[in-house]
């Protein structure tokens, strides 16, 4: 019998109690963008990076991951992956992912997989529950910070439309400012996107002050758009929201409203663990835990200090009640709202009194609806409240950069191609009307209608190059040429296949090879084929006009309009195709090359056309891969590639 010694007995008593509730989770993050250029992202995984060190000092096993960049229309495969993975609790937060993550939540998958979402996507099983925070109050706390500090009695805050209870904070705001600055007018102006959110908070901040002489604001929640009001218009007083501001942009910032959802990860984290998981709730965390105001700026004088402080110890005591909406109604659907748990406090007595106010106090209509993409009821505006005349989207700052067609390459291009359309048309004049002469006929007239023909499809591809992309001109630019270019490269090969066969014939028979033979069996199936690898690449790899904004040294308020496709098999199909043509008639015109007719040697002329396709082309892959790149370069190279073929 193994004897233990006493120090091991009462350090495993000790130990028994963990080592017997330990459990090993598996925890996934799922972002929308990037969770290290995204504040609202940024902060929520600090909140996990701080659960699950917490977990792990708790003696649990921890497997923790995060994915991001996640798009809308990928969200539902991304859970299923997970769930199929063995993921204990997925995160995410991002009401982009609304529609995907309640399709996901009907299956039955998803009906058992447990979450923690934002309030935006809310709790549509017995397996998720919702985190948020009280920052009505501190909206509200800015409103008063503002109402305070301006001296154009104009003031602004910038709302992004869709997100839950987004009317309710702009409320918040015209409230704090009202209690402070009856005289005080509020200005707001949405944005209506979350693309390129950080550009359009910028110019509708610049708007705000340089329209309406609005000297503070609630900036929103992007950090590049608070930097360039900062920098540009330095007189402004901002209210930083998600992150603390002021210390990367200067004392303008008066303060920022702070987020820390670990409190309320961890309930949800615990309650999985101990198999009480608040499933079908929703906690908004209180302000002073939750939601935390960072330091006061330099400029922010003592008494508008003491007010914010004091204002914020009455709402956290359940003193002073914020209720910047009508009822419950306006932010939730009816079976949500017995589940709704707003902590204004961490005393739940608090809270309760709050919510007995609520019942008995008759506030005036508040929400607001000011856009199409709000999914908040129309309810009467807050008269507070000065809604500017227009919504801003990204169609209003971002400037799409295309090749116009008053680019010197395009003019350049488009003249040579309009003077080889014009040589073309010319040449089939001539060819039409000399073509019974020996010389014409012996080049066979019904060929070299089809080359020339061949030739004005591939110079009308020019015009496709430029102007404003749309998906028709992106595939009209390949059918145009690849089909010019398979007609006019196939009549050439038929043609001196003929010569070569009938020269080449060492007995004395005599025999004949249509035109109309050579057209069936040559030029056809040339034609079909290339038609049928643009039919697959229009159909299977299909050009979509593509926004770019990640080209290196693009400006943040430009995006690049392109013709893209998914995959890289279509483009490298018909390359081949066309290059098959290419070498087909390369050495077919070198068979020729010593035929004691001059009238029909057209192999240095046949010759010269292909090794100036070859340089072309190649010419084309080393500007392509070696310059920076730019619309207006890849444009001109293209167009430019297709003229000289043509």
């Amino acid at each position: 019998m193994v004897k233990l010694h006493p120090v091991t007995i009462v350090i495993l008593l000790l130990l028994a109690p963990a080592l017997l509730t330990a459990r090993t989770i598996r925890i996934v993050s799922l972002y929308d963008g990037s969770y290290s250029s995204d504040a609202w992202n940024r902060r929520h995984e600090a909140a996990r990076a701080a659960a699950v060190t917490q977990l792990s000092e708790e003696g649990h096993d921890v497997s923790s991951a995060l994915e991001q960049s996640i798009s809308s229309d990928r969200i539902f495969e991304r859970y299923l992956y997970h769930t199929n993975q063995g993921a204990d609790i997925i995160i995410t937060t991002n009401f982009v992912h609304r529609d995907g993550f309640l399709n996901y939540t009907k299956t039955p998958q998803g009906s058992r997989q447990y979450f923690i979402t934002g309030a935006a996507l809310g709790t549509p099983t017995n397996f998720s529950f919702s985190v948020y925070g009280n920052v009505f109050a501190a909206t509200y706390l800015a409103g008063k910070a503002c109402g305070m500090v301006t001296a154009t009695n104009s003031v602004g805050i910038i709302a992004l439309a869709g997100t839950r209870g987004g009317n309710a904070q702009v409320n918040a705001f015209a409230m704090g400012v009202k209690s402070v600055n009856p005289a005080a007018k509020v200005h707001l102006m949405v944005s209506a996107t979350t693309a390129n959110n950080s550009v359009v908070e910028r110019y509708i901040g610049l708007d705000l002050v340089d329209r309406y002489n609005v000297d503070c604001m609630l900036a929103g929640a992007t950090a590049p758009g608070s930097y360039v009001i900062s920098t540009m218009r330095p007189n402004v007083s901002l209210i930083g929201l998600y992150e603390d501001f002021r210390y990367t942009y200067g004392e303008n910032v008066l303060f920022s409203i702070l987020y820390d959802w670990t409190s309320l990860y961890l309930q949800g984290i615990h309650g999985y663990i101990n198999g009480t998981f608040p499933g079908r709730r929703q906690v908004w965390g209180p302000l002073g835990s939750t939601v935390v105001l960072s330091d006061f700026s330099t400029k922010v004088n003592p008494f508008v200090s003491r007010t914010l402080d004091e204002t914020k110890r009455r709402i956290i005591n359940g003193n002073e009640c914020i209720f910047p909406w009508e009822a419950f109604k306006y932010l939730y659907a009816p079976s949500e709202i017995a589940n709704t748990i707003l902590v204004f406090s961490e005393d739940n007595t608090t809270s309760i009194r709050c919510l007995s106010q609520l019942q008995i106090q008759a506030m005036p209509a508040f929400v607001l609806t000011t856009s199409p993409f709000n999914t908040v009821p129309d309810g009467a505006p807050n008269a507070f409240v000065i809604i500017n005349p227009r919504n801003w989207t990204a169609a209003d700052v971002i400037v799409e950069q295309y090749p116009e067609y008053s680019n010197p390459g395009a003019i350049l291009f488009i003249v040579l191609s309009v003077l080889g359309l014009l040589t073309s048309c010319g040449c089939i004049v001539f060819v039409t009307k000399y073509r019974f002469t020996p010389i014409i006929k012996a080049t066979s007239p019904i060929f070299m209608f089809i080359i020339l023909g061949g030739c004005v499809f591939m110079f009308c591809s020019v015009f496709m190059f430029y102007g404003a992309p749309t998906t028709a001109s992106c595939h009209l630019r390949i059918w145009l040429f690849f089909i010019g270019y398979s007609l006019a490269m196939s009549a050439l090969l038929v043609k001196n296949w003929r010569i070569w066969r009938i020269f080449s014939n060492d007995s004395l028979s005599i025999f004949a090879i249509k035109s109309s033979e050579l057209l069936l069996y040559g030029v056809l199936p040339a034609l079909v084929a290339m038609s049928v690898c643009l039919i697959l690449w229009t159909a299977l790899n299909p050009y979509r006009l593509v926004y770019d904004t990640y080209t290196p040294n693009l400006g943040d308020d430009h995006v690049n309009l392109r013709c893209v496709s998914q995959d890289v098999w279509s483009i490298i199909l018909v390359l081949v195709l066309a290059g098959l043509l290419l070498l087909a008639t390369v050495l077919i015109s070198l068979l020729n090359r010593n035929l004691g007719y001059a009238i029909f040697r057209e192999t240095r002329q046949v010759a010269l056309s292909s090794y100036n396709t070859v340089i072309v082309a190649v010419g084309c892959l080393i500007i392509t891969f070696a310059a920076p790149y730019t619309v207006w370069l890849e444009a001109n190279v293209q167009a430019g590639a297709v003229t000289l073929i043509a």
